[in-house]
């Protein structure tokens, strides 16, 4: 048993339609960002923060870009999900009805 801390990101995204305020542009996602540090497999703190709203598409493409940049992962893509798992137990996936959108705008850029 490995007795070093390790973090654990869980990333949800969902589709996001929010209202239109006058001069803002209007966000295609929200998303839920959860973390969790381990101590060998001893859980030993949580995190979960809702993220919506202006610079959510930003935010979340920088995590994202972060979590990828960790080394190893897979992915599953079909007509009504993503789901990407990174190397560690991190994982990002999504369901909605914008999956392509999803891929083009935050996997591949």
């Amino acid at each position: 048993m490995s007795s070093r801390l390790r973090e654990v990101e869980h990333i949800r995204v969902f589709d996001f339609e929010e209202e239109m305020v006058a001069g803002e542009k209007k966000e295609p996602f929200a998303y839920t960002h959860r973390k969790e540090y381990y101590f060998g497999n001893k859980n030993i703190y949580n995190s979960q923060l809702l993220k919506m709203g202006p610079n959510t598409l930003k935010k979340l493409k920088s995590n994202v870009n972060r979590m990828l940049k960790r080394g190893a992962f897979s992915y599953v893509d079909d007509d009504e999900r993503v789901e990407v798992v990174i190397r560690g137990g991190s994982t990002i996936n999504y369901e909605g009805e914008k999956p392509k959108e999803f891929i083009k705008r935050i996997i591949n850029e």
